[in-house]
């Protein structure tokens, strides 16, 4: 029974977020590693998604810089 609870806490929770996701009007895209391949394309089309939808995207990238 503790499952179902913890679940359907998660699930609350989740569409709660996408709630706040849909009435932001700035949206944070937080970006952790730069090593995986087609990362600059997904970030390009997250970016593109949040303009479609009057949002304002800021990308923040954390990790190690290449220096």
């Amino acid at each position: 029974m503790r499952d179902d609870s913890t679940a359907w806490r998660q699930l609350r929770r989740r569409l709660f977020l996408i709630e706040k996701l849909r009435d932001a009007r700035t949206v944070g895209i937080v970006v952790g590693t730069t090593g995986v391949k087609g990362h600059r394309e997904a970030v390009t089309r997250l970016r593109q998604l949040c303009r479609q939808q009057g949002k304002t995207p800021y990308v923040i990238s954390v990790g190690k810089g290449h220096f």
